[in-house]
């Protein structure tokens, strides 16, 4: 969903694809974090990619949590 404050913009994303077991779940936005792995052994890009762009560029924030059956992310920038 979309929720827009007076000065806050946040959008929270769900799955229905069983969660996320990287423990802490936080951990998932360090760099090289992957759940799948290639033949070279790299992955793990993606979400550290978002993270910092959301972080370090928007000055938001974002954060993952697991919900009933999946996950739900949510990311918050100021407006």
């Amino acid at each position: 969903g979309v929720f827009l404050t007076n000065d806050e913009l946040t959008i929270t994303l769900e799955d229905n694809c069983g969660g996320v077991a990287q423990v802490p779940i936080d951990s998932i936005f360090d760099i090289d974090v992957s759940s799948k792995r290639s033949e070279d052994n790299k992955g793990g890009m993606g979400l550290y990619i978002a993270y910092t762009i959301v972080t370090e560029k928007l000055k938001g924030k974002v954060s993952a949590c697991n919900i009933l059956n999946g996950a739900s992310f949510t990311l918050s920038f100021p407006i």
